[in-house]
């Protein structure tokens, strides 16, 4: 179980930082969590409650799809699921004209939640019901 927010709008700048910092982020979760690659998956909890417009901006569109590049070449593996909470109202609306776009196998790892409900963090966690893997 990784936590992350959202970066701010210093951060979205320049693209390259951007993905330097997120894959920083990255191998130190690899790091933390002791992923390997026989066992590389982890649920990453992403808290979009500060969502600005800013994040919708063209410079956040080009630093999301750089990352994704990068993401989906050198780290196809590891993330398991994404559990998106505290998503604002207007998020909802957005999604549902999304959705139909986005591939089936992104679908598939992504859950989206209106609050932070302990049940979807619990579930997130798995049987064990802690973030680390046993």
């Amino acid at each position: 179980l990784v936590l992350a927010t959202l970066p701010g709008r210093a951060a979205l700048a320049d693209v390259n930082r951007f993905v330097r910092w997120r894959i920083a982020m990255q191998e130190a979760a690899i790091r933390t969590l002791c992923l390997t690659q026989s066992s590389p998956a982890f649920t990453l909890v992403m808290d979009v409650s500060g969502l600005r417009r800013f994040h919708l901006s063209k410079e956040a569109r080009l630093c999301t799809a750089e990352l994704s590049r990068v993401m989906q070449a050198y780290y196809p593996d590891f993330l398991a699921k994404t559990l998106v909470v505290n998503t604002p109202p207007a998020f909802a609306c957005a999604w549902s004209l999304l959705r139909p776009l986005l591939p089936p196998a992104l679908l598939v790892k992504l859950q989206l939640q209106k609050g932070p409900p302990p049940d979807a963090i619990a579930d997130a966690c798995g049987p064990s019901g802690s973030p680390m893997p046993s």
